[in-house]
């Protein structure tokens, strides 16, 4: 069966409750999740327990049965994986007959190596405007190089990096943010080729948003082609204002005046 995600009244699963061990040698991937499950009352008892491994882009899915049936050690296969190298392990809740989302947690640690693949880098930096950025009266502006995209924020409207951290700003700003950075890298690019980092883009809308496949470089560029990665891009905002959670955020003034006040 094909799930489709609802993430409407979505509980979060502790991921101190959980780790994840790989069974060494074994081909395909085969791990033992551990869990404690304090939060299990949460749960309806006929609640599926799904487990994801997820490398770059790709992701399998391992059903382990229902809340009521989950033991302390549960082992679930991964075809498709040869090892656990580079692996993200995430747990999600679901309800049976909705099919919503239920309880998610993001990221477990395997217990051996940690949480977090030693290549991870930060996507995307962020700089103050200069007089010769181009950035007029604009709030902000995406600048591109070599490396990759740059976040460029107007020094007089903002004054601080503070403003980056606030959930009000990633309510307005990162998500058109993010569909600029997409849609320069997978459809105003495609002609030429990806840019180099535009990969990592990829990775991230996959292991943090859940929104695998993605386009690939194509070798016709046609209406066919725009239309999926538009899709693609759309279904990688809506994930992302569900990862930031968006609809609890109550907006507020993000900017300082010219002399400096609220």
């Amino acid at each position: 069966m094909a799930y489709r995600f609802n993430f409407t009244g979505r509980k979060r699963v502790l991921e101190a409750d959980a780790k994840i061990n790989v069974v060494k040698d074994a081909s395909p991937l085969k791990v033992v999740l551990e869990q404690a499950f304090s939060h299990r009352n949460l749960y309806d008892a006929k609640d599926i327990v799904m487990l994801e491994a997820i490398r770059r882009t790709k992701l399998r899915r391992c059903k382990l049965g229902t809340i009521g049936e989950l033991q302390q050690k549960m082992i679930a296969e991964f075809p498709g994986f040869s090892d656990g190298e580079e692996v993200y392990y995430r747990l999600r809740i679901i309800d049976p007959v909705t099919h919503k989302l239920k309880g998610l947690a993001k990221r477990l640690i395997n217990a051996e190596k940690g949480n977090k693949p030693a290549d991870i880098e930060p996507l995307l930096p962020v700089a103050f405007s200069q007089p010769d950025d181009g950035l007029g009266n604009r709030f902000w502006m995406i600048d591109y190089d070599s490396t990759g995209p740059v976040l460029i924020l107007s020094n007089k409207k903002f004054g601080s990096h503070e403003p980056v951290k606030s959930p009000e700003f990633k309510a307005l700003v990162l998500p058109e943010v993010l569909r600029e950075v997409l849609t320069y890298a997978f459809i105003h690019s495609a002609l030429e080729g990806y840019p180099e980092w535009a990969e990592k883009w990829k990775s991230f809308v996959a292991v943090n948003l859940g929104v695998v496949g993605g386009p690939e470089e194509p070798k016709t560029f046609d209406e066919s082609y725009i239309q999926d990665t538009l899709r693609w891009i759309d279904d990688a905002i809506r994930a992302f204002a569900d990862y930031t959670n968006i609809s609890a955020i109550s907006i507020k003034n993000l900017t300082i005046t010219e002399d400096g006040n609220e």
